[in-house]
Formats: structure tokens, sequence, C-alpha cells
């Protein structure tokens, strides 16, 4: 029973963590590309067995500019506090990446990046589908709690 729910705190602590990298790459899609240029990542060779980042980045720049045009509707008129704001972001995923690209060298962070990128793209274009499978894995998640108690 043990080995039980360690497995679904293992799942459910994997899921937390996919959900976590897909809300910060969905709120700063260009650190993707950043990570990938400074770990020395091909980015435009096609796609290789498991990733296909020379079709998945561009998709990542049109959430972007779809992000940019929400906020232009949205925020306020004010274009410099608006620059101020993109340069500040944009400062900030500099030094992030400078200092910490290192920590997504490795081909399994890497690939986890891709699945999340891919995931984010997935959810874009089927958010319906994505809610549905959203309620199923509650659902699930509620009947097995219930069961384990």
């Amino acid at each position: 029973d043990d080995d039980v729910g360690s497995f679904s705190s293992r799942s459910r602590s994997r899921l937390t963590a996919m959900k976590a990298l897909q809300d910060a790459i969905y709120q700063f899609p260009d650190v993707v590309e950043k990570l990938l240029e400074a770990n020395g990542v091909s980015t435009t060779m096609g796609r290789s067995m498991r990733t296909d980042w020379a079709t998945t980045l561009p998709a990542l720049r049109i959430i972007k500019v779809q992000q940019q045009q929400q906020q232009e509707k949205d925020e306020s008129p004010d274009m410099e506090l608006r620059a101020l704001y993109a340069l500040v972001c944009e400062t900030i995923m500099d030094i992030y990446v400078d200092r910490g690209h290192k920590l997504w060298s490795s081909d399994t962070i890497q690939q986890w990046l891709y699945d999340a990128c891919v995931g984010i793209l997935e959810e874009n274009h089927h958010p319906k589908k994505k809610k549905e499978e959203e309620d199923e894995e509650n659902e699930e998640e509620n009947h097995n709690n219930n069961h384990n108690n």
C-alpha cells in the first residue's frame, strides 16, 4: 500500500512540476530559446528522434505575440511604461539565462523542457480537450484518495 501511495505522490509531484514549468514558459516564452542557445542546442536543424525545436519555437513566438496583443488591449495606453516593463523582463531573463543555463543542459532536462512546451502548444490549440483531461484526472485522483482512505 505504501508503494502505491508513494507512486501516487511522485506522480502528483511530477504533474505539479510540469504545470509550474509550463506556467513559467507561458509567462516568459523567450527564455526557452535563450536557454537552448546558451547550451548550444541547435534550434534550426528540424526534428530529432525526440524533439522538434524548429517547429516548437516559432509556435512559442506566436504565443508571445498574442500575449503582447492582449496586453496592449488590457493595459494602460502608456507606451513608455509598457516599453520599460518589457526591457526589465528582458534584462531579468538574460541574467537568469547567463547564470542558470547550465542547469538546463542535460538531455533529460531539455526533454522535460520540450515536453512542457509541447503541452503548452497543445493546450492552446485544444483548451477544451485539456480541461476535460484535467477534470478526468481530478476525478480519478479523488476516486483514488477515497479508495485509499
